[in-house]
């Protein structure tokens, strides 16, 4: 059974957006008053050109001896920007993803920007998209998916400490920790 969720359904629809040629600054102050973790850098004509993200940022600004009241988007952003159609299927956006290795996609239909799919996104409905297999598994006759616990299940996902996506979660005190955070955590203790 193949399951076909084009990228549309799960999209964050309000993407945050900075014009070329505003300084650094504003774009810091959008991204934290709008609590996201990136931005989409557009030209005049509102059309995306480049992104920039909490790691620009960091390997690009603090990371320099750079002064960041002079600095433009565009000086820091992420081009060419990578970006997807609507219409694509959720798992192949996936793997464009994992191969460009970024964590955001911007959503592009008839080259306008009209959302951006995450990697938190795509975490969000996975525990749905299991369960409805499942119960498509159960109504076909071919029983449960699998015998494993929901404990081994819960081994890829988001780390509920650094927010990263991990392929080796474990529970920690009832919270899911990357292995970098375990680590941290048996250090505090």
């Amino acid at each position: 059974m193949e399951t076909r969720i084009p990228v549309k359904e799960i999209m964050t629809r309000d993407v945050v957006t900075i014009e070329k040629g505003s300084d650094i600054n504003e774009a810091a102050e959008k991204m934290a008053s709008e609590r996201v973790g990136s931005i989409v850098v557009t030209d005049r004509n509102d059309h995306p050109i480049g992104m920039i993200t909490e790691r620009d940022f960091i390997r690009k600004v603090f990371g320099k001896d750079k002064d960041r009241n002079k600095l433009k988007v565009e000086e820091i952003m992420t081009t060419p920007l990578a970006t997807i159609n609507d219409e694509m299927e959720l798992n192949k956006a996936i793997r464009k993803m994992r191969r460009l290795n970024v964590k955001k996609l911007p959503v592009i239909r008839g080259g306008e920007l009209i959302g951006i799919v995450t990697e938190t996104d795509v975490l969000s409905i996975s525990p749905e998209i299991a369960e409805i297999l499942g119960e498509v598994a159960k109504i076909y006759g071919q029983g449960p998916l699998t015998e494993k616990s929901e404990e081994e299940w819960a081994t890829t996902g988001i780390c509920e400490e650094c927010s990263t996506f991990s392929e080796s979660l474990e529970a920690v005190r009832g919270t899911l920790l990357c292995e970098q955070c375990r680590e941290e955590s048996d250090m505090e203790v």
